[in-house]
Formats: C-alpha cells, structure tokens, sequence
C-alpha cells in the first residue's frame, strides 16, 4: 500500500491515508460510536484488509497519545471512547433503578464480552458510580444497605440454626455477602480457626518448668525395678546431666501464630462491635454483630412462650428467678 494513497475497492477512485483515517472515525461516529468492521469496509468501499490495519494502528497511535476521542478494538467491532461513557452512564441508570447489576445482565443488553464490561466498570467506579462487588453482582451503597438489614431481620427471627447457602437462596443475595456483615482481615481469620481451646506456646521454657519436667520423668520411672543399684545410681546422674545441658542449650519452641497473628487477636478483643461466642455445636467459633446478638438475646428472653413465672411457686422463687433474669440483662448490657 502506497504511504500517500489508498485505492478503493472499484480501482476508479483514491483516498490518501489522513482522508481514509477521518472518514474512519466519521463513519464510527455516525453509527453511535459503534460499527463492525466489516460495515466499515463496505461503507468506505475499502479492501477489508486496508481498513483493518488502519483501524488497528489508528487504536494503537490513541493509546499512545491518550487521546480523549479514542478509537477502541473489540472483536470484530471498532468503539470509539464517546460510545463507552455512553453506556457508563446507561449502566448507572440501571443502578440507579435496580440497585444492582451483573457482568452477565450487562452482556446480554449491550452485546458487548465480558471482559470489556469489567473494564468500563473498573474505568468508572469511583468517578461515575460507587459499587461493591460480591461474585458476579455490583451492587450500590443504598442497595446493599437495604439488603444487609433485611439480612439481619432474617436472623433476628430466626430460632434454629440454619445454613448460610440456604439463606442466600431464600432472599436471592449472594452467599458471600452474608457472610460480610461482620468482615474480618485474613490473620483475623486464621487465629480464630483454631478455636477457643488454642493457647498460644511459649517461646521460651523456664527453669522451672524444666526441672518439674525432669522430675515428672524420675518419679514416672520409679516404679521400674533396676537391674542393679549402680544402674539406678548411673540413670540419675545422667538425667541431672541432661536436665543441667537442656538448661545451657534449650530449644526455642516456634509458634504458630506470628506477630500479625497476635496483633490481629487484640484487634478482635478491642472490638467493641462484635461478639465472639462457642458455637451450638462443633468446636468452632462464631462474631456476630454485637446490636444483632443484643436484639436476639432480648428477643428470646421476652419471649412468653418460652419464658413464663410459675404462679404456682413460692414469693422466694419468684424472686430469685426476676434477680436472675435481671442480672442476665445487665451482663448482656455489659457486654
């Protein structure tokens, strides 16, 4: 192809390649920002090879230049960047509307791939909209408020144990974002997987501790007849040996939680918002929102059917059982 001209797909007329790259971006533009390549082609009546090499340098030379009119490639199709803040703001109005949206609603309205719509999302998120993501869904501050407080109306009404995937399912929200109302960090999580019956090693064994270990050993070989008096003799002198070496030349004992770890755990217990508990069953740990455990505490203790005054007992039980429920709701105050 000559550098100065661009012959037609007929042979009777030219174009010079600036005059072929505007008619380019004017035909681009006459089709709302978006055309297939092929359309191009046959429009400008230019060898379909001709214009997609044009197009490509012409995408490449935008990137470059940064270029607030750009061209845009997708498969088989040219955008220019008009078109793209065009369809920001028609996926705002549909958040705007419906609160939340997914990759796969936006693919099947606009006919655009996936991965380009993920990209005009990250383009645009802070600047047009403010959405959160939870698996393939966005969804708006608004919406996402509304639906964590129906979540936790959910929970307040619930009296039996229940899995997360089937409460998902019942109010249609994504698994993960009931699993969100209360977020912890990664270490956060890790040093809560091992349970309450973990206790952190000690690093450094004392002297004593030491010396009661050896002496649990002798007294557990006590019962044991030796084969002789200096046998016996030779094993006691070795043990002091070995427990006075330990003492020169003890091992460190590594822990398992790091100093995030430990750090992540005061975090946890400096939290005023949330409630660390055993659960029902297993040996788990279960945080839960401190204003939700309030509210279900209070639920179940006012509660008449399962919680009533025996009339038929004495004034000394009675008693007894309003100090007992009084107290409960001070500790639950406290808490």
């Amino acid at each position: 192809m000559s550098p100065l001209s661009v012959f037609s797909t007929d042979g009777r007329s030219y174009l010079t390649r600036n005059e072929l790259d505007k008619e380019i971006r004017d035909e681009v533009e006459a089709h709302s920002g978006r055309i297939t390549l092929t359309e191009l082609a046959s429009n400008l009546d230019v060898d379909f090879d001709i214009i997609e090499s044009r197009v490509t340098e012409l995408i490449t030379l935008d990137a470059q230049n940064k270029s607030p009119c750009r061209l845009i490639s997708i498969p088989s199709e040219v955008v220019n960047s008009s078109y793209v803040r065009r369809v920001a703001h028609e996926i705002l109005d549909r958040l705007e509307e419906h609160g939340q949206t997914s990759i796969g609603e936006l693919t099947v309205i606009f006919n655009l791939p996936t991965t380009f719509l993920s990209s005009i999302m990250q383009e645009y998120q802070s600047t047009l909209f403010h959405v959160h993501k939870y698996g393939e869904k966005y969804f708006t501050d608004t919406f996402l408020n509304a639906t964590k407080a129906k979540i936790r109306g959910y929970f307040t009404g619930v009296i039996r144990p229940v899995t997360l995937s089937s409460v998902a399912s019942k109010l249609q929200v994504p698994e993960n974002l009931i699993n969100s109302i209360v977020r912890l960090s990664v270490f956060e999580k890790e040093a809560l997987s091992l349970g309450f019956n973990f206790s952190v090693a000690h690093t450094k064994i004392s002297d004593l501790s030491i010396d009661a270990q050896f002496e649990n050993l002798y007294d557990q070989l006590n019962p044991l007849v030796p084969t002789t008096l200096d046998r016996k003799n030779w094993l006691k002198v070795k043990l002091v040996d070995v427990a006075h070496h330990f003492h020169g030349s003890q091992v460190r004992q590594r822990s398992i939680l790091t100093p995030k770890h430990s750090a992540a755990l005061k975090n946890l217990q400096s939290r005023s918002d949330i409630v660390i508990l055993r659960p029902d069953k297993s040996s788990g740990v279960v945080v839960i929102n401190k204003c939700e455990y309030k509210d279900k505490m209070l639920s179940i203790l006012g509660d008449q059917s399962k919680f009533l005054q025996d009339v038929s007992s004495n004034i000394n039980v009675r008693k007894l059982e309003s100090r007992v429920k009084s107290n409960l709701l001070k500790l639950l105050k406290m808490n």
